[in-house]
């Protein structure tokens, strides 16, 4: 059986496995062909780029993240479309959501609550941007924990997030 060609978006994220799907699009580890930079490629599903306004959201999405620059915010590297395909890429975190991580063991209320003022200060960042994330649950918060470090959070998935500011800027009479 012949080697299957790598499936490769913008002619540099070169895909290595799925890590999950989402509503709009499937997420994969890639690796960016000339730095080796490992990221997390988040690509929408062909029937949602059909549509305009599943493009207008992605790119929404894109755009509400990226400018939110905190240590609790997923960071955004890169966006591109190719022949019609729509992607991002973005750091690549190693844990779990929250919803795992409370789940796999007991743990102690002060350790809970750190996580919980780590997160409100992500949303305090957005909200200082003027954006309101809407999707608020465990599974759209990711706890990383690297070895010798106390976990962190990572707010994840502005896919339904408005800009009060934009959204002020496009009524009638502003």
């Amino acid at each position: 059986m012949p080697d299957q060609k790598p499936v490769v978006y913008g002619g540099r994220y070169e895909v290595e496995r799925l890590l999950g799907s989402g509503s709009m699009g499937d997420v994969f580890v890639a690796r960016h062909k000339l730095t080796d930079q490992r990221v997390a490629l988040k690509v929408l599903f062909p029937n949602v780029a059909r549509n305009v306004g599943g493009v207008e959201r992605f790119l929404m999405e894109v755009r509400t993240a990226s400018s939110i620059e905190h240590e609790g915010v997923i960071r955004i590297f890169d966006a591109g479309e190719d022949n019609g395909t729509f992607y991002y890429a973005m750091e690549l975190l190693e844990g779990q959501t929250l919803d795992d991580w409370l789940r796999s063991q007991t743990r102690p209320l002060a350790q809970a609550l750190g996580l919980v003022h780590k997160m409100l200060g992500a949303l305090a960042a957005a909200h200082d941007k003027g954006i309101v994330h809407r999707d608020i649950k465990p599974e759209n918060i990711f706890v990383t924990h690297l070895p010798g470090q106390q976990p962190n959070v990572k707010l994840l998935d502005f896919g339904i997030a408005r800009d009060l500011q934009a959204t002020r800027m496009t009524q009638t009479g502003h």
